[in-house]
């Protein structure tokens, strides 16, 4: 089934966001449906996915209009988005990063597996470089899981090979500095996680539903909204800040943890 993507007037998308350089080309928006065959975007495509963290805690805990975060603002109840059934319009810049993801989607699949949640599902828009992905509510159950699921979907779209962790810790790519002299260096996605203790991330991961229950009342995060601090909660919400500053407490307090083979340990063959 193709779906069908139409303007949204209640979305300023010429507002400019402040967001850092991405070199994965693609562009995010929660959905809001309309129409079995149609949705809409329920706010401008980001490519910052701390954005799609906000759009969560302010909408689903929080309970408040965004009113502007390097940009960004959302008036919550005024183009919804089912929580229970939630989904992505993920736009591409560039059609062989569209056509990697599809073909690693393997490698979020078998995450879903071990999670024991629905897997998530693509389809056509009618715009050639846009896909709708349906999810599993687990993913918006808490900004620590969504930012890993769309850290996850950032890292499809390069060209794995074996063990995606080993992989994106790993690749490198090649940029220019100032005078145009090409140069290599880990790519981004590898760079955001490389300071993170690695059997915390393995933990995280094999853990991940207890974390997240125990992360309910978004603890680490209640001086911030208390004192309506929105740039920190932005800048705290994800699960790179709370590996790197925030962990230890959640941990500790992990009794019943999973003993299954962690998927970050897996070599996946496709």
């Amino acid at each position: 089934m193709i779906t069908k993507i139409i303007p949204n007037p209640n979305v300023n998308s010429s507002r400019k966001l402040d967001e850092n350089e991405q070199y994965i080309s693609n562009f995010y928006s929660f959905v809001t449906k309309l129409t079995p065959e149609t949705v809409s975007i329920a706010h401008p495509y980001v490519k910052c996915r701390d954005f799609l963290n906000d759009v969560l805690i302010f909408s689903t805990y929080i309970k408040k209009d965004i009113e502007r975060i390097y940009g960004f603002s959302l008036e919550i109840n005024k183009n919804p988005i089912d929580w229970g059934n939630p989904q992505f319009l993920i736009k591409y810049e560039k059609e062989e990063e569209l056509n990697l993801f599809i073909k690693n989607l393997y490698y979020l699949h078998q995450l879903e597996d071990f999670y024991e949640i629905s897997k998530t599902s693509v389809e056509n828009t009618n715009f050639n470089n846009i896909i709708l992905i349906t999810f599993s509510s687990f993913w918006v159950s808490n900004t620590l899981s969504l930012s890993f699921y769309t850290y996850i979907l950032r890292c499809l779209s390069y060209p794995l090979e074996g063990n995606l962790w080993k992989f994106i810790n790993n690749y490198k790519i090649t940029k220019k500095d100032w005078h145009g002299k090409s140069y290599s260096t880990l790519n981004p996605e590898g760079r955001l996680i490389e300071d993170i203790i690695p059997n915390n991330l393995s933990f995280f991961i094999q853990n991940l539903p207890q974390i997240i229950e125990q992360n309910h009342n978004y603890s680490y995060l209640q001086f911030y909204i208390e004192t309506n601090n929105d740039y920190h909660i932005h800048d705290q919400a994800g699960f790179v800040s709370f590996l790197l500053y925030h962990y230890k407490t959640i941990f500790n307090n992990i009794d019943n943890k999973n003993n299954k083979i962690c998927p970050a340990d897996v070599e996946v063959v496709t």
